[in-house]
Formats: structure tokens, sequence, C-alpha cells
């Protein structure tokens, strides 16, 4: 812990925190240290526990972060910086990836896709449209000779 203008602050995985700020988000919800895909490899951010996932190390080494976060629809936990402290209760209110997450995941991407496929579908009808009104105009134009 080191002071700084006065006030505490607190080093928590290589990120300086207010202690105040900390106090006040641990009062309120279960927070927990999460990698984000924007963050540098190995660092760490936090949320609460509702938006992580705890998922096993080699998922962590062997798929990217943004595939795992779009995949899971969570941030994964930061399990490879939390060493033995991975094993606290305290990490207990993270969800772990089981039969009914894949279940619900696989439903909303497959939604995702059928809606990236209308949508996919709705610009070819709007080409054809064009078409059409383009072959319209080339019929009136030569019977009314514009």
């Amino acid at each position: 812990m080191e002071r700084k203008d006065s006030r505490l602050s607190l080093a928590v995985l290589g990120l300086k925190v207010s202690a105040e700020a900390l106090d006040e988000v641990v009062r309120a919800e279960r927070v927990c240290p999460v990698i984000e895909s924007s963050a540098a490899p190995g660092a760490a951010s936090f949320t609460t526990a509702t938006r992580a996932i705890r998922l096993p190390l080699p998922f962590l080494k062997m798929v990217s972060t943004a595939v795992l976060s779009a995949w899971l629809g969570a941030l994964p936990l930061a399990s490879n910086c939390l060493g033995t402290s991975l094993d606290s209760p305290i990490f207990d209110a993270v969800a772990r990836p089981d039969a009914m997450l894949f279940e619900r995941r696989r439903r909303h991407l497959k939604g995702l896709e059928l809606l990236d496929f209308m949508l996919l579908n709705i610009d070819q009808v709007l080409l054809n449209i064009d078409q059409v009104l383009l072959n319209i105009d080339q019929v009136l134009r030569k019977t009314k000779g514009y």
C-alpha cells in the first residue's frame, strides 16, 4: 500500500487501485480480476463476478480472450494471475462452463447467425429491387422517348 496525495492506494495484480474505491466496490459487489482482449498480455482488469467466467488454464493459453469472450458471453477470470488464490471461496460466485451455458450460447449465437443471414438476404433483395427499378426506368425511357 502507498499514500499518494493523502489518499491510500494499493497495487492489485499490477494495477494501482484507490483503497477507498476498492472498499466501496467490495462492499457492493463481488469483484474479480478478468482478462480483457484489449489489455496487454498478462494484464488484468476487474469486473463483477456475474460478468466473468472461470475457465481451465488450457483454455486461457490456447484460445484468444476475444474468442472466449465472444463465444461464452463473459470475460475470463484471470486464473493465470491468481495462483493458489484461485481456490479461495471469493471466486465461487464466478460461473463455470456447463451444459446449460453452452446450450444458451449456442442458441444465442445461432440467433446472431440467423440475423446475419437475414441481413445479407435483405441486402440482396434491395440490390434486386434497385435492378428492377433501373430496368423499369430504361423501359420507360425507350417507350416515352425521353
